[in-house]
């Protein structure tokens, strides 16, 4: 299971990605109930565009049955769905490990 510092750094590369790639660093509302990625001016290419950023960082691979726009321009969705892909990867490689 992955624990609360392992959720914070997921969270803080994430809120870092999206950051970056919009262009700007204002007071971008992440921890609002409901703050969706619409509300920063983000589209369908930006979109693609994120999913490509987060794969390379985290080093997962989302699944097409996974990638819905509507849900994912949600930050709370995003950021768990990105938390269950990378706790799967820890506990793949724990499993290898064994």
């Amino acid at each position: 299971m992955q624990n609360s510092n392992e959720k914070v750094k997921v969270k803080d590369k994430l809120k870092e990605i999206i950051i970056s790639q919009m262009g700007y660093d204002e007071d971008i509302m992440f921890e609002k109930d409901g703050f969706s990625l619409e509300q920063i001016a983000y589209d369908s290419v930006k979109f693609v565009e994120l999913i490509v950023q987060i794969e390379d960082a985290f080093h997962v691979v989302f699944r097409d049955e996974d990638l819905e726009l509507e849900k994912l321009l949600v930050f709370k969705e995003l950021e768990r769905l990105l938390e269950k892909y990378v706790n799967d990867n820890i506990r793949e490689e724990v499993m290898k490990g064994e």
